[in-house]
């Protein structure tokens, strides 16, 4: 699989969740977050969903990581700040916690590819201005004498590097992404993809993310519910509630299913990914598994995480690029037509 992370910022919680609730939410779904004091939702880019905001201080960001790879590609929405601040770091790919690649947003709206603490290339035509939504794609091979960059703004080219060193601090890989706060600038429809796998190892071009919700309770409903109405609706809160409403697995195999919101006919669809709040009550390990029944064909995404310990909730992931019923990429048909759901392993 290539298509490592997707993230829109939806269905976190209104555009008037508390700054410290945002900062929860964000904490417990990112692996290395610094936000404080201010950050807010607000309004999605070109007028759909939500985005983030960054506080209005610099040096503030969000951090995912991976396993390492050597190429990875990303994509994100960004708009500028209302005023450009002095030229910020917008983006670090990381081996071994260095920047092995950084891109800087730059005071003319050009951006700057630096390896490790060298400038190796700048952008023309970027055309990066305030208060003004882009979509920058960013892809990178790394190597200590073969490396390469090449950045896109809004799909066109705006800058290729080939042969050069990419591998400033001989690791080899990139395996931490982070977005930097650039002053009160907003980020919004992120993907990450790396270069396995047989799809979705090249850029994926403007990607939009859209954020469904449980919306009904499917043919299993194995998972114990803290209360009597339907399971569904102790899940779909925004923000999630920790204890106040919730599901919970006491044997291993059962599984609980619902139905979704449902996707525009008229979209594309480059994948899904799944996100569940969940935490452990016991000392019994236990693996956590989303389920996807398509048309009757059942697979089983594991999150990639096991819980062994009493711990906060966390909210895990799994992402599918392929519909398990038809063995190719999703439809809206297809998705509308599934029920996902959570599997104790």
């Amino acid at each position: 699989m290539a298509l490592r992370w997707i993230e829109g910022f939806e269905n976190i919680g209104p555009t008037n969740i508390t700054s410290g609730a945002l900062q929860d939410a964000l904490a417990a779904k990112w692996d290395t977050t610094f936000l404080w004091p201010l950050c807010e939702l607000t309004t999605g880019r070109n007028g759909y969903g939500t985005s983030f905001q960054f506080s209005p201080r610099l040096d503030r960001y969000l951090e995912q990581i991976f396993d390492s790879q050597d190429t990875w590609i990303v994509g994100f929405g960004c708009r500028g700040a209302v005023v450009f601040p002095a030229d910020q770091y917008i983006l670090d790919l990381k081996g071994a916690d260095n920047p092995q690649v950084r891109l800087k947003r730059i005071a003319s709206g050009e951006l700057q590819a630096w390896t490790g603490g060298t400038l190796v290339g700048t952008t023309v035509g970027a055309g990066l201005a305030e208060s003004q939504w882009s979509y920058i794609q960013v892809k990178t091979y790394i190597h200590d004498t073969a490396g390469t960059i090449e950045i896109r703004v809004d799909d066109a080219v705006v800058l290729t590097l080939s042969g050069i060193d990419t591998d400033t601090y001989g690791v080899g890989t990139v395996s931490k992404i982070r977005f930097w706060a650039d002053s009160d600038a907003r980020l919004d429809d992120i993907y990450i993809c790396d270069s396995t796998g047989a799809s979705h190892n090249d850029f994926l071009g403007q990607c939009r993310v859209v954020g469904l919700q449980l919306d009904g309770d499917g043919m299993l409903s194995q998972w114990e519910a803290s209360g009597a109405a339907s399971h569904y609706t102790y899940l779909n809160e925004t923000p999630i509630d920790g204890d106040a409403g919730y599901i919970q697995a006491q044997v291993s195999g059962d599984a609980d299913m619902f139905s979704t919101t449902l996707v525009n006919p008229s979209f594309d669809v480059l994948g899904l990914q799944f996100n569940a709040a969940t935490r452990t009550l016991s000392a019994q390990r236990w693996d956590l598994h989303y389920r996807i029944d398509s048309n009757g064909t059942i697979e089983n995404l594991s999150s990639g995480h096991t819980y062994s310990a009493f711990r906060d909730y966390h909210t895990n992931f799994g992402i599918s690029v392929v519909d398990p019923d038809t063995g190719v990429a999703w439809t809206p048909a297809g998705i509308n037509n599934a029920t996902f759901g959570v599997k104790a392993v």
